[in-house]
């Protein structure tokens, strides 16, 4: 195990439990091994970063903030040797339950994921339509190729949503289905078509978890996502089948699957534990 004592004008002791680093530049480094032997390191240098230094000298630390590793090094003269153990994450699975809501997505570290609210925000029998219709908003993409039902690229994917739901705001004034996701909370949003795609392809662990509300599955009850498809259309999911298409974003006179009935909506929101 090896500990640290850097000299200036005072001298500050490191030791292996030390969780964090302020020193960018270090006058005298001394470094005791695990044998007792002493060695001096002068002018080490102390980096953070998610990989480690090119052309290190003895002495040198690098705090590493690779979400897989969080480790703090030291060279020997030959490798990198941690002084503190890895810091450990919790990870969730579907349907666990974290930040109000129950998990429908995670990625591949289990530690950060997408959850859904326990109910609806706008549920089918007072539901809203998505909002400007006949505006293409500017700043939200448009995935206007059906693509057999499978809507595909910026704006549609895993990780859209938040993003979406800010800029539907931005262009849009008032908004009904943002608005209903936003009002459920600072950190919910309308998610994308992918994203509510999750959570019907999870809907029935979902169902099972307590205090969640089922979603609607009647043929007729669908869902709206943030997506975007043009000036008079958004992406909406039947959750009795699982079906996408385009609706029209507002209710009106105008006919054919576009932007335009109300729907239901579900809030979703990121969680992370780190």
């Amino acid at each position: 195990m090896l500990s640290y004592f850097f000299k200036n004008l005072n001298t500050l002791f490191l030791t292996c439990a030390l969780a964090f680093i302020s020193i960018a530049n270090a006058q005298e480094v001394i470094v005791i091994d695990n044998k007792g032997t002493i060695k001096i390191a002068n002018n080490n240098q102390v980096t953070t970063d998610t990989t480690a230094p090119t052309n290190p000298l003895e002495g040198d630390i690098w705090a590493s903030t690779n979400l897989a590793d969080n480790n703090l090094y030291v060279w020997d003269g030959s490798s990198w040797i941690y002084v503190t153990k890895p810091r450990s994450f919790a990870t969730y699975e579907i349907g666990q339950v974290i930040n109000g809501g129950a998990v429908f997505w995670v990625d591949s570290t289990g530690q950060h994921g997408l959850v859904a609210a326990f109910s609806d925000a706008a549920i089918w029998t007072n539901g809203v339509d998505w909002g400007c219709y006949d505006t293409d908003l500017p700043n939200v993409s448009n995935v206007s190729s059906f693509n057999g039902g499978n809507p595909v690229g910026v704006g549609a994917e895993i990780g859209d949503g938040f993003n979406n739901t800010n800029d539907i705001l931005r262009d849009c004034p008032n908004p009904p289905a943002a608005l209903a996701a936003r009002n459920v909370g600072d950190q919910w949003f309308l998610p994308s078509a992918k994203e509510l795609n999750q959570m019907y392809l999870n809907k029935d662990t979902l169902e099972d978890v307590p205090g969640f509300t089922a979603f609607s599955a009647d043929g007729q009850h669908w869902y709206w996502s943030s997506t975007e498809t043009g000036a008079a259309s958004a992406w909406r999911q039947r959750f009795s089948d699982g079906t996408q298409n385009s609706l029209k974003k507002n209710e009106g006179s105008a006919t054919g699957q576009m932007k335009c009935n109300v729907r239901a909506v579900r809030a979703v929101r990121v969680f992370r534990t780190f």
